[in-house]
């Protein structure tokens, strides 16, 4: 399965701030408080952390929602 990867720019990943189907890769270095049970996941570089997609996100996709293609 091929996945791509994304940072969010300004805000942690949250249900209703990113388009469906998104999988958290890496737990934001900046800890929210919905964050810090998920000590399966490595703690990102990014302060948001890394998120994944089984499809490629739009450039509409991914201006609206403020993120950067990893990779």
């Amino acid at each position: 399965m091929i996945l791509f990867f994304y940072i969010p720019l300004y805000r942690p990943p949250s249900w209703n701030c990113l388009p469906k189907g998104w999988e958290l890769v890496e737990r934001p270095s900046f800890t929210p408080n919905n964050y810090e049970r998920r000590t399966d996941l490595p703690v990102s570089l990014y302060p948001y952390g890394m998120i994944a997609y089984s499809r490629e996100l739009t450039a509409a996709e991914i201006d609206t929602y403020q993120l950067r293609r990893v990779g």
